[in-house]
């Protein structure tokens, strides 16, 4: 089966509904009075629709808040950093807290 994507998935729901009320005549003659499933294409087609929407903001939503992530990781890194070098000032380089600290970081 080939993979169809949601936009045009999308445009067949919308063409159908369109193709379905166009052809309304021809369907109550043929003994199918499409009326019915014309609403429901609709409803569901506005449904996938609101729902698609909520799916932009929150792809929206998730973006702000990666890279809100990040920044803060990066600020919380730096914090940490400006830590080792405060504690390598104090106790100089080659003190053993200083290399044990330094370690961690690999």
């Amino acid at each position: 089966m080939a993979y169809i994507t949601d936009a045009r998935k999308r445009d067949f729901v919308k063409q159908i509904t369109i193709f379905t009320e166009t052809n309304k005549d021809v369907l109550i003659a043929a003994g199918f009075d499409p009326s019915e499933r014309i609403e429901e294409l609709k409803a569901s087609y506005a449904e996938a629709m609101m729902n698609k929407e909520k799916q932009i903001e929150a792809m929206a939503q998730a973006k702000d808040a990666t890279k809100k992530a990040q920044l803060s990781l990066l600020e919380s890194y730096s914090l940490a950093s400006k830590t080792v070098e405060l504690f390598t000032g104090l106790l100089g380089k080659d003190a053993t807290l200083v290399t044990q600290i330094k370690k961690l970081r690999k």
